[in-house]
């Protein structure tokens, strides 16, 4: 994890990397983009395809040493939210789901 008082992380430029360079096009929206610019968030609606990443919810408790935090991250289609994942890198476990299909467990 990190020390105490460390500035928090984010999405990591490999991370933007693979996702751009797979999904050509495609629009990516952080957390900390619309922090600072909330009508970023208009544009989902109008995206073919967006990925909204959270590379690190819980960041208080991730920046403290607390190991409730999480990693998530959606796919949106046209401002329909179609896949997300929601990651817990400490237990090794993600939940998944498919808009239509449901949602499963991985541990």
């Amino acid at each position: 994890m990190t020390s105490p008082g460390a500035s928090p992380p984010t999405a990591s430029p490999p991370t933007v990397s693979v996702i751009m360079a797979a999904y050509n096009g495609a629009a990516l929206i952080g957390e900390e983009a619309v922090t600072r610019d909330p009508a970023r968030l208009g544009t989902l609606a109008q995206a073919d395809l967006a990925f909204v990443i959270d590379p690190i919810d819980g960041t208080l408790n991730y920046a403290s040493d607390l190991s409730l935090f999480a990693v998530m991250a959606a796919a949106v289609v046209r401002g329909e939210t179609v896949a997300a994942v929601i990651h817990d890198p400490v237990a090794g476990d993600s939940t998944m789901a498919l808009r239509g299909e449901g949602a499963a467990q991985r541990q």
